[in-house]
């Protein structure tokens, strides 16, 4: 009997009862803070929609001679940190000469709009405004109306021509 071989029996694993729930945590652990990353990226890059915003400054009053210089548009994003991410539009126009205040208010107070701030500011050399600025708003939406006359020989450049510039949002 001296040269016969036992075989061995292979070893088997058993399986331990805890195998799935230590699976299934680990899965959670890893996984879990991966979607919520995934979700809350896809919340804050996808652009939402300008409803309403591009109607309203489509609405609002220019003068035919003025020239459309900018036009910006900031889509509304569904996780907001800041109000700069509302929806919202802003548009420059360039005027051909300066206007008066009486001018800008046809401009500056639209149909519909509830005023919320009105000024001013008039060189009492040749009573021309350098600069005015209006806000209003008109149900979930805020108007801002600025002119910036820039008069030849005073403040900002001699070859600078009128502006106004219309800012809407949500």
């Amino acid at each position: 009997m001296g040269g016969e071989k036992v075989s061995e029996k292979p070893k088997t694993f058993r399986r331990s009862s805890l195998c799935p729930l230590v699976a299934a945590i680990t899965g959670l652990v890893v996984g879990l803070p991966f979607l919520t990353l995934s979700f809350l990226t896809v919340l804050c890059l996808v652009p939402g929609t300008m409803q309403g915003v591009v109607e309203e400054i489509n609405n609002l009053k220019v003068g035919k001679r003025w020239r459309l210089m900018e036009e910006r548009r900031h889509p509304y994003v569904i996780l907001r940190f800041h109000d700069a991410v509302m929806p919202s539009m802003f548009r420059i126009y360039e005027l051909p000469e300066p206007i008066d205040e009486d001018e800008f208010k046809i401009y500056a107070y639209q149909d519909g709009w509830e005023v919320d701030g009105y000024e001013c500011e008039t060189n009492e050399e040749d009573s021309l405004i350098n600069q005015c600025s209006f806000s209003g708003s008109k149900g979930m939406f805020q108007l801002s109306v600025n002119l910036f006359n820039h008069i030849p020989g005073r403040g900002i450049g001699d070859n600078t021509k009128p502006e106004v510039h219309y800012y809407v949002r949500k």
